[in-house]
């Protein structure tokens, strides 16, 4: 896959109006277990893998009079290495 897809495609998702552009603060790739429990076993089990891509991406609220301005975070899970 191509990552600079999935920054573009969190850039594009995420933008909103005006001069709301988020920031890529990590992304991350790798493999996780998939664990079942079967009642007849009572137990977990691992039944296989699979590869996931995540992506944390900060952003800055400006504020109003009644909050002061922060940084909000979003995240994002995708299957497979986009």
């Amino acid at each position: 896959g191509d990552e600079g897809f999935l920054l573009a495609l969190g850039y594009s998702t995420q933008r909103g109006y005006g001069r709301n552009h988020p920031f890529a603060g990590e992304i991350r790739i790798g493999e996780v277990e998939v664990w079942i429990e079967p009642e007849e076993l009572g137990f977990p089990i691992v039944i296989g893998d699979i590869e996931v891509t995540e992506c944390e991406m900060v952003n800055q609220f400006v504020g109003s009079a009644s909050e002061p301005a922060q940084f909000t975070r979003g995240y994002g899970l995708a299957f497979g290495n986009a």
